[in-house]
Order: C-alpha cells, then sequence, then structure tokens
C-alpha cells in the first residue's frame, strides 16, 4: 500500500503524458482487491485485406490533464498528428512532446466575444475570440465520444482537429477557468456545416509557465478490422471488446453501408480517503462502396480520467481526457447516393444492400448485380465465403433467390418460327425465385425460352446474362427451359412496316388513277 501511495504522490506531482496515465491506471486497476481487466495505446487488431490500393491515413493524438495539489496547479498536454499515404499494412512511428505549466491563477475577469464552428467530412474547426481553450469534446449519443484537440490559447485563436460524427452531436468547448474547467456546446449536424454563438464568460485569468517536458514515440497503423469479425480496442491502459452491426453510416456527403463496431469500459478503485475512476469509449466504423469495396475506416479512442485524495500528503485531484482519430480514405472507391435500401440476412449475419446510380454498394461482397426485369435488381452476396442471391424491389423490399443446380442438361435441336436452332435443354425442380446457370457449348448469342404445355415463351432478356462463360438465368420457375443458340427474332416488326407503306403507296396510286379517270369522263 506504500508503494502505492507513493505512485499516486508522483502522478500529483509529475508531468502528465499519455505514458504516465498509462502508469496511473495501472496501479489501480492492479490493486489486489480489483478483478478488472487491465485496460493500453493501440488501435484494434486489424486484418489485411485484398485489395492493393493507396490509403490516405491521417491520424491525432491529444491529451491534457489538470492537477491540483497543495504545491499548486499543474497543467499538461500533448499533441500528435500525421498524414500519410500507405497500403494496407504501412506502420509508421513518430516522436511527439508532451508539456508540463505551472498554472498562475489570477483575478476573475468576463470576457466577451463571438466563437464559431465550422464542420467538414473529418475535420472541425473552431474560432474563438474567448481565450484560454483547453479542450474540443465530441459526444455523439450511442456511437462514440472524442477528443478533437488539447492545448491552451492565450487569446483569439483558430483550432483544427480530426472529428467523426455520424448524424448530429454536441461539441463541448472547455476553457480554463482557474483549477477547473467552464464550458461552451453547440449542437451540430450533417445538415449544417457552419455555427456561431456570441458568449459572455468569467473566467480566472491564468498564465502557464513551462515547467518541463517529455518526449514519446507512438505507432501508427494503416490496417482495418476484418469484416463480419469482433474488434479488440486498447488505449491508454482500457482494452474493450465490440461486437459488429451492419448500418448505414456517414461518409463524405452520402450515407453508405458500414460496418460499425462500438464499446466502452471503466475500471475505477476507490477507499474512503483516495477515489479514482477510468472511463473509456471506442469506435470503429469501416465504410463500404460499390462491390462492398473498402471507401474508408474511422477508429476513435477516448478516456476520461478522474482522481483525487482527502489524504494531508496526497491531497488534490487529477481531471484528464485523452484521445486518438484515425481516418484512412480510400481515394479509388467508388460509391453513391442511396435509391434503393435493404436488410437481409446472409448465413445468420445482416447485411446492407444499397442501390445506387453507380452500382450496388454493401456491407458484404458483391461478386454479382444485374438489372433485371421490373426495375429489380439481382445480387450475388459474398460474407466470409457463404454466397447468397438476393432481389432487390424498388419498394426496398427483397426476396431470398436460390441457386439451384438443374437435374438434367441436354444439347438437342429446337424448332422456332420454321427455323432449326441448337440448344440445352434445361429442367429444373423448384419453387420460387431460383437462379441457374449452364455452361456455354459455344460463343454465339443465346435466348432463353421457357416451356409452358406444348408451347415455348421467350424469357425476358432482362432475366438472363452470360457471366464467365455460364448462361445465368433468373426464373420464378416454370420446369423446362431452353437455351437457344444463334437465336434472333424474326423481323415481323420491319416487315410487317414495309407491307404498311407498300399498301400506302398502292392506295395512293389507286386513288389518282380514279381521279384522273373521273376526270376524263367529264
Amino acid at each position: 500500500m506504500n508503494d502505492f501511495l507513493t505512485l499516486f504522490h508522483l502522478a500529483l506531482i509529475m508531468p502528465y503524458n499519455t505514458s504516465i496515465l498509462r502508469v496511473l491506471m495501472t496501479v489501480f486497476l492492479l490493486v489486489p482487491i480489483l478483478s478488472i481487466p487491465l485496460l493500453t495505446l493501440q488501435h484494434p487488431i486489424s486484418a489485411s485485406t485484398s485489395q492493393n490500393n493507396t490509403f490516405k491515413v491521417m491520424y491525432q493524438d491529444y491529451s491534457s490533464m489538470l492537477r491540483t495539489s497543495p504545491a499548486g496547479t499543474k497543467y499538461t498536454y500533448s499533441e500528435v498528428t500525421y498524414n500519410m499515404t500507405a497500403d494496407n499494412s504501412t506502420t509508421k512511428t513518430i516522436s511527439y512532446d508532451s508539456y508540463t505549466y505551472d498554472v498562475n491563477v489570477g483575478s476573475l475577469q468576463t470576457f466577451s466575444g463571438t466563437i464559431t464552428v465550422s464542420v467538414s467530412n473529418f475535420n472541425i474547426t473552431v474560432n474563438s475570440e474567448i481565450p484560454q481553450l483547453a479542450r474540443v469534446i465530441l459526444e455523439e449519443p450511442n456511437l462514440d465520444e472524442e477528443l478533437v484537440w488539447a492545448g491552451f490559447t492565450n487569446g483569439t485563436a483558430s483550432i483544427t482537429g480530426l472529428a467523426y460524427f455520424n448524424s448530429s452531436a454536441k461539441l463541448i468547448l472547455e476553457f480554463l477557468n482557474g483549477t477547473g474547467f467552464s464550458n461552451v456546446t453547440f449542437d451540430i449536424n450533417r445538415q449544417q456545416n457552419s455555427y456561431s454563438q456570441t458568449v459572455s464568460l468569467q473566467l480566472q485569468k491564468v498564465t502557464l509557465n513551462l515547467s518541463g517536458s517529455f518526449s514519446f514515440t507512438t505507432t501508427i497503423e494503416s490496417s482495418h478490422p476484418k469484416r463480419y469479425s469482433q474488434v479488440e480496442f486498447h488505449y491508454n491502459g482500457l482494452n474493450g471488446e465490440a461486437n459488429y452491426n451492419a448500418t448505414l453510416a456517414y461518409f463524405q456527403g452520402s450515407y453508405v453501408p458500414a460496418m460499425v463496431w462500438t464499446t466502452s469500459t471503466q475500471g475505477q478503485f476507490s477507499t474512503p480517503s483516495i477515489s479514482f475512476q477510468a472511463q473509456g469509449y471506442f469506435t470503429g466504423i469501416e465504410f463500404l462502396g460499390v462491390n462492398g469495396t473498402l471507401a474508408g475506416y474511422v477508429s476513435t479512442s477516448y478516456v476520461s480520467t478522474v482522481a483525487s485524495s482527502s489524504l494531508s500528503i496526497l491531497s488534490g485531484g487529477i481531471d484528464g481526457v485523452s484521445g486518438s482519430v484515425k481516418v484512412i480514405v480510400n481515394p479509388q472507391a467508388q460509391y453513391g447516393s442511396p435509391k434503393v435500401v435493404t436488410k437481409v440476412m446472409v448465413s445468420g449475419n445482416p447485411v446492407i444492400v444499397v442501390v445506387t446510380n453507380n452500382g450496388v454498394m454493401s456491407t458484404a461482397n458483391v461478386d454479382l448485380s444485374r438489372n433485371v426485369e421490373n426495375g429489380r435488381v439481382l445480387v450475388d452476396l459474398d460474407v466470409n465465403g457463404n454466397g447468397q442471391y438476393v432481389l432487390v424491389f424498388p419498394n426496398s423490399s427483397s426476396a431470398y433467390v436460390r441457386l439451384v443446380v438443374p437435374q438434367s442438361v441436354n444439347v438437342q435441336n429446337v424448332t422456332i418460327n420454321g427455323k432449326s436452332y441448337e440448344s440445352q435443354v434445361v429442367s429444373i425442380n423448384a419453387t420460387g425465385y431460383v437462379v441457374f446457370n449452364v455452361s456455354l457449348l459455344k460463343n454465339e448469342t443465346v435466348a432463353v425460352f421457357a416451356k409452358n404445355g406444348n408451347s415455348l415463351t421467350q424469357v425476358n432478356s432482362n432475366d438472363y446474362f452470360v457471366d464467365n462463360g455460364k448462361v445465368v438465368v433468373l426464373v420464378d420457375p416454370a420446369n423446362t427451359y431452353y437455351v437457344v443458340y444463334g437465336y434472333s427474332p424474326s423481323p415481323l416488326t420491319s416487315g410487317s412496316t414495309m407491307y404498311i407503306i407498300i399498301g400506302i403507296i398502292v392506295a395512293i396510286i389507286v386513288i389518282i388513277a380514279v381521279v384522273l379517270l373521273t376526270r376524263r369522263r367529264k
């Protein structure tokens, strides 16, 4: 216990950084009376993707801690920002510094001015005429919390930080106010890009004197999680494991299919004279574009720390936050605005399917998509090697389509409109929407006919197509189909039109002849 008290005292007087926070939480969480698993700074365990794309990676990590003790008040913050272009397995180690300041508290003053907030895809900019801005925190219910920025401003200033929110969120600006903080809150959403408030704040004027700095390193990874699997998060001594959810999420001006992982975790310790609590929030969002290709990925981690002691030799407290944001964008990805959205199940996994003018987007891999009759879209989905055909309707409903193996395929000639054609006679036994395919006999145009009784009815040309050397047919089935080679419709329409024109010409000639004969008789 003496060692524990010593480390707690060191945490109150030493410069703060992410490593010190890690040590502090480790001490509390490893106390024998607690069996809470230890929570460390890393990003989600990732799986490589088969796509060999080049990604744009943006990363930031901020920390901010205010400590009070009989020896005085100290404020510590650190900042890491880095951008790079990388493939899906790049790692980069960078150095950064943490600065600790003695806080000299002055008189209470009133500060008035305008604060503006600008929101873009992955950035938030704050312009403040109010000084002593120390933290910018974003909170979106049921999704995440983020530390957008941390530091200290002496006067009018403009700051920008990475941030992501899906729909609407609260943006909390924390201003250093003596030995605490005062807040200004903005409600932001994706329908509006700029906000403004004219405010008046009473703040205790503070001046900061640098008392120490430390250098550290951190590693940035360009990888992203494997779809339809659990993800582990690690950050600043807190661990979290999250299951996936398939949904739509905002991505660069549109809502696209997304895999979302969210979790929160907590570590705490308390005695009659000492208390400590750390709360962590973790979010990962993978954005999927046309054919289920990776369009982007966002990972956010946020830890808030509160500690206090009433012991005379250790009296004081800690108010700390730290957070990282990683954004990955695939510049080659195609995506579009949703026209039709539906949700289906593939082998027990929820799958979002979105039809756009640019193709079909999905949380699953899209092996094939095809516009068929009556505005429907046939989609072949794949989740971890498990395939499923789905028929998507314009009203956002859907139907499962079974892939069936023909009972038999025989080659024989068939006569259509008095002409003989080579064909494959395909027998199937199924009900409901089904897809079957047969390998092409030869490289010729094909037409598909359904046998109804003793007659053949041509299948709509939108409901079959050739893919990878096979004729693929979507049917709500009859029992027998003919895949006919070299068939082209008889030119009945053009022939009939020609006969009509000839008839009109003959009629005109007859009329002219009758008129001429009538005149001669007169």
